[in-house]
């Protein structure tokens, strides 16, 4: 009876919606009815509760499945399609706005302890050191971090290596990057971290074209012009984190006892108490954050797309792509997802109470 109660109520609202969508010329306008709304209110909520991985397997099996699930829709009816169609561009970037703030928030959060988002980091990585930084201290979150790279004699340091491991501009520097790795394994920071800052400058020149006169970050900043969703927002994070390793530095107003992890201060002599385990971490975390970038680099390049990983961040953003989401659409989405977030925080409550 239920059952059938909902599919009654779920026709009337149907019907509703596709009056409105009829009175509607662009998809701004039909992103911002109130019936869309509910509707995308709906989908968020089963999105979240990862079905949009179920759509990554579809995707996956289905080249073209974006485009496929598009035409199918609008040949089926004009105005069922254009219904179907505002649900699946509405929830898909309802979904993924909502997984790139928290991205982003996990970003904060680990800036504000000194460290950032890693691209290579599962979505379970990222949230749980996002919630680490929020509950310890600089110094604390410092040791856990290097403990991790650190433990069974570096195996995740050596993995993350590995990884860059046949890139051309790695692979032409494996014998500084071999003695660094040694350094830093036998705790000789001092020699780690000045062994391995020239080498982020080399790869972003031999990589991105960095010139005589340009800056580092300004050699990855091109890209910016290319890339959306997920894409731009890790290149957000690495130019960030960059400009903080890169960023200018005062001699004078700079104590040579100071910890900070900075090329200029490094290099030029000016500090002598930058050795410690967490800045030469941080390097090879610059340098995996590079790689990272340099293969979204040549997989525009070739044209391909990005690899369906099971991760709902990846999941979401590549699903917006594949719909067509207008940008018009994507605005209206942006406009109205902090109230659907409220309601939904509200249904869920609600339903534990009545639970």
């Amino acid at each position: 009876m239920d059952d059938e109660l909902d599919h009654l109520q779920g026709e009337a609202f149907r019907r509703r919606w596709v009056a409105d969508l009829g009175e509607v010329a662009a998809p701004q306008d039909a992103a911002l009815l109130p019936a869309t709304a509910r509707a995308a209110l709906r989908a968020w909520q089963r999105f979240s509760t990862r079905a949009a991985v179920i759509i990554a397997d579809a995707s996956a099996r289905a080249k073209g499945a974006g485009h496929a699930i598009e035409t199918a829709v609008r040949d089926t009816a004009p105005v069922v399609g254009r219904v179907l169609l505002a649900v699946a561009q509405v929830a898909a970037v309802t979904y993924a706005e909502h997984l790139n703030d928290q991205y982003r928030r996990a970003n904060d959060a680990l800036r504000s302890r000194g460290w950032w988002v890693l691209a290579s980091w599962s979505d379970d990585e990222v949230r749980y050191y996002a919630d680490l930084a929020t509950t310890l201290n600089r110094h604390a979150l410092d040791r856990e971090l290097c403990r991790h790279y650190r433990a069974y004699d570096g195996r995740a340091l050596r993995r993350l290596i590995r990884d860059w491991w046949e890139e051309g501009p790695y692979r032409l520097r494996r014998p500084i990057l071999r003695d660094a790795l040694a350094d830093h394994l036998d705790g000789r920071y001092r020699v780690s971290i000045p062994t391995l800052l020239p080498s982020v400058e080399g790869i972003v020149a031999d990589a991105f074209g960095l010139g005589m006169r340009t800056g580092v970050t300004a050699g990855l900043e091109p890209l910016a012009e290319i890339l959306d969703g997920l894409d731009a927002l890790q290149l957000d994070v690495a130019l960030e984190s960059l400009s903080y390793l890169y960023g200018r530095a005062d001699f004078a107003a700079v104590s040579a006892l100071s910890p900070r992890l900075n090329r200029h201060l490094i290099l030029h002599g000016r500090t002598v108490r930058y050795g410690n385990e967490a800045n030469s971490l941080k390097v090879f975390l610059h340098l995996d954050q590079l790689h990272s970038q340099l293969q979204t680099k040549t997989r525009l390049e070739v044209g391909r797309s990005a690899p369906l990983e099971q991760r709902p961040i990846r999941v979401a953003n590549e699903l917006v792509k594949n719909l067509g989401a207008p940008d018009e659409m994507i605005a209206a989405a942006r406009e109205f997802r902090p109230l659907l977030e409220g309601r939904a925080a509200r249904a869920l409550a609600t339903n534990e109470r009545q639970g």
